[in-house]
């Protein structure tokens, strides 16, 4: 992930920021490895026991951090709407994350591709948090 945010970050497009992460979860929910992760993955949170803690929080909140930094430096330069940048990456990954239940799990959105999905997701939420 990191490598993917790298050049977006730098070049501060935001558009290819937010895509590489809604990429980076969609394409890790495509196989049936994938999707069984993420089963895991929120069986866990539910739980909430030291499984989720030792093997998934720091991970996801490491990849949230790295984000919110970004919606943070964006905002102070006035490129995004004055929010809670927490709240904003909190939102994006909840809407990413079910979209990709919607297209890899349930099959309930068969007619748009991948990268559309990623392109469409990242221009609908990017375009409602620029300042303009």
């Amino acid at each position: 992930m990191d490598k993917d945010f790298a050049e977006p970050i730098d070049k501060n497009d935001d558009l290819g920021v937010f895509e590489a992460f809604a990429a980076h979860i969609l394409k890790h929910s495509l196989n049936k490895e994938g999707r069984e992760i993420i089963k895991i993955f929120m069986y866990a949170r539910f739980k909430e026991d030291r499984f989720h803690r030792v093997h998934f929080q720091w991970k996801e909140m490491l990849m949230m951090s790295r984000l919110t930094d970004y919606v943070s430096k964006r905002i102070q330069e006035g490129g995004f709407r004055k929010m809670d940048p927490r709240i904003t990456v909190f939102c994006y990954q909840a809407m990413v994350r079910n979209m990709a239940m919607y297209k890899n799990m349930m099959k309930k959105i068969e007619f748009v591709t991948l990268e559309a999905l990623c392109r469409e997701c990242t221009k609908i939420f990017v375009e409602g948090i620029r300042l303009r």
